[in-house]
């Protein structure tokens, strides 16, 4: 039951996000480093931006509905404990 509803829960949120931009128009954020929001590269971090505690919760119910460890992994990288 548990996992049905967060199956529902992520299946709602996907139906609220905004529509993909394409692959090939043009950055709505030109002085923004591509690794602006995580915890590596050039830009703010996921500490900065508070994008990596929402990014990372998704990942971890991810993981808890598909058992896939990788999806732990991007969990823990986007909330800043990766290594």
């Amino acid at each position: 039951m548990l996992q049905q509803l967060r199956m529902a829960a992520g299946i709602q949120a996907a139906q609220r996000m905004a529509p993909p931009q394409s692959l090939y128009a043009p950055t709505q954020r030109p002085g923004e480093p591509i690794t602006a929001g995580m915890p590596m590269g050039a830009g703010p971090g996921p500490e900065v931006t508070r994008t990596g505690d929402r990014v990372a919760r998704t990942y971890r119910l991810i993981a808890d509905i598909t058992g896939n460890p990788r999806f732990q992994e991007l969990a823990d990288l986007a909330a800043g404990q990766g290594h």
